[in-house]
């Protein structure tokens, strides 16, 4: 039974369920630009909630139900988040080095999990408050995490490792505490597939 919800000839990426599941966040390039958009869950009442040259990418929810995101409009990706509605925009002040992208709240909305990166050879998981305060690094510096998603009683944190195009093994999927320890891996892709995005 799948069904077509987006059915636009533009690139529709990245969904995420509203904590509901009512809505469902994701980017899309139809009106020219990356920007972040809402519809319900059957595809109907599209709302663009970004509108900025720059580029808007990689919503999630939080746990009262506004949309974050990450945009570079600063001039480097930082972690955004607006009603769902497109009123309110606010900007996380984050003390952390990097690009930041990917945030993922956990469902209890006690933690705000990110990735700090360059785009090239380091990439790490980080947790914050969810004002962005109290910034921690998870993951140690010899991993490249990406993709962070959160277990659903907010203890454990999954991630990709090595999910970049210099890295020289394959992509796994790890999971972490979120005090950072008890770091495990997952997956045992061998030599022919990467795991990524969980």
């Amino acid at each position: 039974n799948v069904v077509n919800i987006t059915n636009h000839p533009a690139i529709d990426r990245l969904p995420a369920w509203s904590p509901d599941g009512s809505r469902i966040a994701f980017r899309s390039n139809r009106d020219g630009n990356s920007e972040v958009y809402v519809m319900s869950d059957a595809g109907s009442d599209v709302v663009r909630l970004t509108n900025d040259p720059w580029v808007d990418t990689a919503p999630s929810w939080t746990s009262d139900g506004r949309v974050l995101f990450s945009s570079n409009r600063s001039g480097r990706y930082e972690i955004y988040a607006v009603n769902p509605d497109g009123t309110d925009l606010q900007h996380l002040e984050i003390a952390v080095d990097g690009q930041l992208t990917f945030p993922a709240e956990s469902y209890s909305g006690h933690r705000l999990a990110f990735i700090a990166t360059n785009f090239s050879d380091a990439a790490a998981v980080w947790v914050t408050h969810p004002d962005g305060s109290h910034a921690v690094q998870l993951t140690p510096d010899e991993l490249f995490a990406a993709f962070p998603d959160w277990s659903p009683i907010g203890n454990r944190i999954a991630f990709s490792n090595n999910a970049c195009g210099v890295c020289e093994d394959l992509s796994e999927i790890l999971v972490v505490n979120q005090g950072g320890n008890h770091l495990r891996q997952l997956t045992e892709s061998g030599d022919v597939f990467n795991d990524l995005v969980p």
